[in-house]
């Protein structure tokens, strides 16, 4: 469960705005006073009002599909709350909250939470001037809100949202007192939780959950296991005072207050997750990078993913931004007001112009830019990156890293293109020195590798040159089976026609299983009939093909020193492509493809499906290819497409 959807009106600077959020982590970036705050206090006032509004319906309301013991949100108008009561917003006044301090206009708080593939829910609520000191709070679209919705999906109400809003500590009381559960409650509600730092922890080291507490707050501080432990004294019923010292890496043991605001955030942050897990969980981080180092956000947002949590954090900082998956970065505009709507999604759903030959345009460098920073260098995402991936083409870049987001690979990886495999081997060497003189503990080379295609060559003469190319250059190498990445689709008909039946589901076609397999059927034996007369009765083709492996044979010698021999056995040059020729049509005759068919094959092929089954292409996408490679989810990913995604994951 999840926000997948979160519009804000005429509160504070915004009017009409609505961003789509990662279900799992939301990084909001912009230059100062553009509003990313402001966000993440509108969701944290969504989340207040909805706790003030939630209350059990005594009777039954045949017209509202409400049952007696069911959760509503109040009366349909009349709810009031005072100003001063509430504590998401940072609010010196009354009309502090209103657009323009404009009071008369009504504020709308709206998210759409997704609870799976078939259900989610708008639940919006409207805020309004009242008399004396008071909002009026209601539920937008009340008569026509879906309450047997709300009542099925969420299991546990009122408590059914665990919304954290956490900012810097500079530190905790010296003392602290034994403080009562309601109070302790009341002080996370009112953001001072600080003031019940102890009791919290002295509460959580009572449980089962407290070993894996420590654990996980060793791993985020320090990157290690069980290098934190604590010395927790205190009796309820005996003692005024909780007392807590910590003992890191055995370094002695110190009290609790002197730790940095870094550490007691990262702690509170844990400590709200281990005492309030609910259906939905929110935590909301305003601009953590000032007082905790980036590696250690790196660690806890890692861990957070992994904690059915969804995370809205605001940045301005550069190496945080780099660092951060283009799928989780919102850039926010100065200009978030406007008379018509402002929707904003994540800037890696922003197609960027590709360059053709070199490192790949960044949308993280394109954000950096926006933001006024002059450091906004292409360069400097390559050498932050987990991986720099050698790529021949651009179009390569985009489906890896399509596959990528499909199995959510927690990669940072740049492409470099180098627009054809010919080009990658006869320069590949001058950046290995290059790469090889950069970094400090490790060369940057270290964390290249590349993925290539190889054309005309069987399976046996590319496992060669893998390893060729893996001795000489020293890092790791991926051969496509296939002739192109595009003809990976064609690899298990199984797959393929997976994703096809998808496609027509998706578009509301009928169709049966035979027809769909008849129609993929028909698509490549009509592909096998051509290339088998190709490479028996075309002598333009052999021609072709014999030059174009000579100049590899040429390329890899001159270049990179690898002699034909090593790749080719002792295949004479004048035999080169009948030897091809002998295990491509072995290859067609068991109905197999991939390795023959090019780009343009692969869109022939597909094309020739879709109009069989009535189908239309995406017309979003340039090709058939990226159209239906739009469709892959997590369970049609074939068994190249994993080889490929473990391999990036190493």
């Amino acid at each position: 469960m999840y926000l997948k959807e979160f519009y804000i009106d005429n509160f504070r600077g915004y009017r009409k705005f609505k961003i789509k959020t990662d279900s799992n982590t939301n990084i909001l970036t912009g230059v100062n006073n553009s509003g990313k705050t402001t966000i993440l206090e509108a969701i944290s006032l969504w989340n207040e009002i909805f706790s003030h509004l939630v209350i059990l319906a005594r009777k039954r309301d045949r017209n509202l599909n409400i049952f007696s013991g069911d959760y509503r949100f109040g009366k349909k108008g009349q709810n009031y709350i005072d100003y001063r009561e509430i504590n998401s917003v940072r609010s010196f006044g009354y009309k502090d909250i209103f657009y323009n301090l404009n009071n008369r206009a009504t504020i709308k708080l709206s998210a759409k939470v997704y609870f799976n593939d078939t259900n989610e829910i708008e639940i919006g609520f409207i805020m309004k001037e009242a008399n004396g000191n008071n909002y009026n709070v209601y539920l937008d679209n009340h008569d026509n809100f879906d309450f047997r919705s709300f009542n099925t999906q969420f299991r546990n109400p009122p408590q059914c949202i665990g919304c954290y809003f956490s900012t810097p500590v500079a530190t905790i009381p010296s003392f602290e007192e034994f403080a009562i559960a309601p109070k302790i409650k009341e002080g996370i509600k009112i953001r001072q939780s600080s003031l019940f730092f102890r009791n919290r922890l002295f509460n959580l080291s009572k449980g089962d959950d407290f070993a894996d507490f420590k654990s996980n707050l060793s791993r985020i501080l320090y990157n290690e296991t069980d290098c934190i432990d604590f010395n927790i004294k205190g009796d309820k019923s005996n003692d005024i005072y909780v007392s807590i010292d910590i003992n890191i890496k055995n370094s002695g043991l110190r009290n609790i207050s002197l730790l940095g605001s870094g550490t007691i955030q990262i702690i509170e942050i844990l400590l709200h997750l281990y005492e309030s897990k609910k259906e939905l969980n929110i935590i909301l981080l305003d601009e953590p990078d000032s007082h905790i180092h980036r590696d250690i956000q790196k660690r806890l947002l890692s861990f957070l993913k992994l904690s059915d949590v969804q995370v809205f954090l605001t940045t301005h900082n550069e190496s945080l931004i780099r660092s951060a998956n283009p799928n989780n970065l919102f850039f926010v505009d100065e200009e978030v007001s406007s008379t018509t709507p402002t929707i904003i999604e994540a800037i890696g759903k922003i197609k960027l112009p590709q360059r053709k030959i070199g490192i790949e345009s960044s949308h993280h460098s394109k954000i950096i830019n926006q933001i006024g920073s002059e450091t906004s260098l292409d360069i400097l995402n390559a050498l932050e990156a987990d991986k720099i991936i050698f790529v021949e083409g651009v179009d390569d870049s985009e489906y890896i890293q399509k596959l990528m987001d499909v199995k959510r690979i927690d990669k940072e990886c740049v492409f470099w293109s180098f627009g054809g495999l010919d080009n990658l081997l006869s320069k590949i060497k001058h950046y290995k020195e290059f790469f090889e003189s950069l970094g400090s503990n490790q060369s940057i080379w270290d964390k290249c590798s590349i993925i290539i295609d190889a054309d005309f060559m069987t399976d046996t003469q590319k496992e060669k040159l893998k390893n060729e190319l893996k001795n000489k250059l020293g890092i790791s190498v991926f051969i496509w089976k296939s002739y192109t990445i595009e003809g990976t689709i064609l690899l298990d008909d199984t797959k393929l026609e997976q994703l096809i039946t998808m496609e027509c589901s998706k578009q509301a076609v009928s169709k049966n299983q035979l027809e769909i397999k008849g129609s993929i059927a028909n698509a490549i034996a009509e592909i096998k009939t051509e290339k088998l007369r190709l490479l028996n009765n075309d002598a333009d083709l052999g021609r072709r093909v014999t030059g174009q492996i000579e100049s590899r044979i040429k390329n890899l010698d001159d270049n990179l020193n690898i002699p034909r021999r090593r790749v080719y056995d002792n295949v004479t040059l004048p035999n080169l492509f009948n030897h091809y020729r002998i295990f491509s049509t072995q290859e067609l005759n068991s109905n197999r493809v991939s390795h023959i068919c090019n780009k343009e094959d692969v869109e022939k092929i597909l094309e020739s499906i879709y109009v069989e089954l009535s189908l239309v292409k995406n017309p979003v996408f340039i090709n058939y290819f990226s159209s239906v490679l739009n469709t892959v989810d997590f369970s049609s990913i074939n068994s190249e497409w994993q080889e490929l995604l473990d391999f990036i994951g190493e």
